[in-house]
């Protein structure tokens, strides 16, 4: 059984929209990387490239779900981005 994350940016104080979005989507791009490299989910790369404000990583693993979770929260944090994450 799989199933699907999705991830909803917010703008930091201070943070155009614009801003947000190009980070988003670098964002996006390593996320891709690290499913690749894990095989743990699957990202449409046109869904990251049109995305302003979320993006969605599906096909995920149930046995990788929480560790897929924490993987996000985390590299978001690095990043410094707010993001919410809803499982589906």
């Amino acid at each position: 059984m799989s199933g699907t994350i999705l991830i909803k940016f917010s703008a930091g104080p201070g943070e155009e929209a614009g801003s947000l979005a190009h980070r988003l989507r670098n964002f996006g791009e390593d996320v891709f990387r690290h499913l690749r490299d894990t095989n743990w989910g699957e990202i449409d790369l046109d869904e990251v490239d049109l995305a302003t404000s979320e993006f969605a990583v599906r096909g995920i693993k149930q046995a990788e779900r929480q560790r897929l979770a924490r993987w996000l929260q985390d590299e978001a944090a690095r990043q410094q981005l707010i993001v919410s994450l809803e499982d589906r």
